[in-house]
């Protein structure tokens, strides 16, 4: 499975984590901490980080760093956007997963494959 996809299967895992489980917790290690307790999934870091850059990127998920009114510290959630919670409910594992680095793969304008007619 090459890295890309890797990612995307990672996210997927976010999201429907997210679906079903509340986590919120002081920090990102916690946060992933809790993640790998709920799924059962041993990540590192990276993979974890990199992963939920793409639902980020894709409007699945509001960003995880908060700083809730009349706290004094940041708090680390994961919670679904809209987006995410119909890509969820549609079970679309591709749904807006894009890694950065995948963009160098797209076509140039113009040269789309074109459909019968």
């Amino acid at each position: 499975m090459d890295l890309e996809r890797d990612h995307r299967t990672i996210a997927w895992q976010i999201l429907q984590t997210a679906f079903h489980h509340r986590i919120s917790e002081p920090d990102f290690a916690a946060g992933l901490n809790r993640f790998q307790e709920i799924t059962g999934l041993a990540l590192d870091a990276d993979a974890f980080h990199a992963a939920l850059a793409a639902c980020l990127a894709g409007g699945l998920i509001r960003d995880p760093v908060r700083l809730p009114q009349g706290a004094l510290q940041c708090h680390w959630h994961l919670e679904l956007t809209p987006a995410g919670v119909a890509a969820v409910r549609l079970g679309r594992e591709d749904s807006n997963l894009r890694m950065a680095e995948s963009k160098s793969a797209a076509l140039p304008l113009g040269d789309a494959p074109v459909g019968p007619d």
